[in-house]
């Protein structure tokens, strides 16, 4: 992944008029737009509001395209509302040296019968709508380092996953999030994850492939990526426990 080239505040804040005159002048574009998603389109192509714009139109068509995962989005909802004690989904406190925000998803139910992998995916969208529009502590994180704890997960959690929810996925972080993918790590390999990716891989960019780091069970190999300090105390860093995170 190629070096971040950082747009300076002042810039940024004249692209942003710029970019909202452009979506004003378009009528077929909702008016109501959250200013911090502007500004995340923005960050992710250095200012270039023709490219952002085009990622944030990429963006609505994908969620009016997949509708199992996206039409119904009830925060009160209890299906979706228990899938949160099931699966954690949640950001770091704290930015990386890089001024990389981090990601970390995790299992806690492990019972595959339990989980509805297009409901999980509607709470994943949620989660992270909502982590878009809300600022870091600081400065505006310039990309993000995505944590996947694979531990609990067995062949039959595979045998739930539909290949239109793992095509949702990955057409969404590859050409709709609005945040640079400068790392992903998938810690606690199990052994079936020639599966896994086996089932990924035909959906996975090139440019996903160049940022994926995979980790065995018991390793330390996380922490030469990521200092432990910035990590939950269950995943072996310092940085606090999961419950306070989350």
């Amino acid at each position: 992944m190629s070096h971040i080239k950082r747009i300076s505040e002042d810039k940024l804040k004249e692209k942003l008029k710029e970019f909202q005159l452009l979506i004003k002048s378009d009528k077929s574009m909702p008016q109501n737009i959250n200013e911090m998603l502007l500004i995340r389109n923005l960050k992710f192509y250095n200012g270039n509001v023709e490219k952002a714009l085009k990622r944030l139109i990429a963006n609505m068509e994908l969620r009016q395209y997949f509708t199992n995962v996206y039409e119904f989005r009830d925060p009160f909802d209890a299906r979706l509302r228990r899938l949160i004690d099931q699966i954690l989904m949640f950001l770091m406190p704290k930015v990386t040296t890089n001024n990389d925000r981090i990601m970390i998803l995790k299992l806690i139910e492990f019972d595959p019968d339990s989980i509805i992998v297009d409901d999980a995916l509607t709470v994943f969208s949620m989660v992270y709508d909502t982590t878009l529009i809300t600022p870091e502590k600081g400065q505006l994180a310039d990309g993000e380092i995505v944590i996947i704890d694979l531990d609990g997960v067995t062949a039959r959690h595979l045998t739930k996953i539909g290949f239109s929810a793992l095509r949702c996925f990955f057409k969404y972080m590859n050409e709709a999030h609005p945040m640079r993918i400068t790392q992903i790590h998938l810690i606690n390999c199990p052994t079936v994850l020639d599966k896994l990716m086996m089932l990924c891989r035909p959906l996975m960019y090139s440019t996903t492939m160049k940022v994926l780091h995979f980790h065995l069970p018991n390793s330390t190999t996380l922490f030469d990526f990521v200092s432990r300090e910035l990590l939950p105390n269950e995943i072996g860093g310092s940085g606090g426990t999961l419950e306070k995170s989350k």
